[in-house]
């Protein structure tokens, strides 16, 4: 049976969290959850949350971080950019990506992609 969240939703938002590959911060977020939506009062919302969760069992939470959308607002700080960088490029590897491919993806993360702008804005 497919559940309407994993097509619909982002598990991980509906849980509340980022996109992570630790099984044991998405069973925390999915217990977080349950007291907000309990099933006699929220069935809907309970409904969501379970499905969220069973999205993430097993294969599925590799899979759901893989499609996952890596979101970077403009007051975003250095820290955030690097973690961002490393889940990233820990992603490529997952999807099975060559220590080169690797490489050469990290080279692109790390350019200053404002001045590749206006040099090619000047010529």
């Amino acid at each position: 049976m497919t559940s309407m969240t994993t097509s619909v939703e982002n598990p991980f938002t509906v849980l509340g969290i980022a996109a992570t590959l630790d099984p044991a911060e998405v069973k925390r977020a999915y217990f977080a959850a349950l007291p907000r939506h309990p099933p006699h009062a929220d069935p809907q919302g309970f409904r969501r949350i379970r499905d969220a969760y069973e999205a993430l069992q097993g294969e599925g939470l590799r899979a759901a971080h893989l499609r996952a959308p890596l979101s970077v607002s403009a007051g975003t700080g250095t820290a955030d950019l690097l973690a961002a960088r490393a889940a990233a490029v820990a992603r490529s590897q997952a999807r099975g990506a060559t220590t080169a491919g690797v490489a050469a993806f990290e080279r692109l993360l790390s350019l200053d992609w404002s001045a590749v702008i206006a040099r090619h804005c000047a010529t």
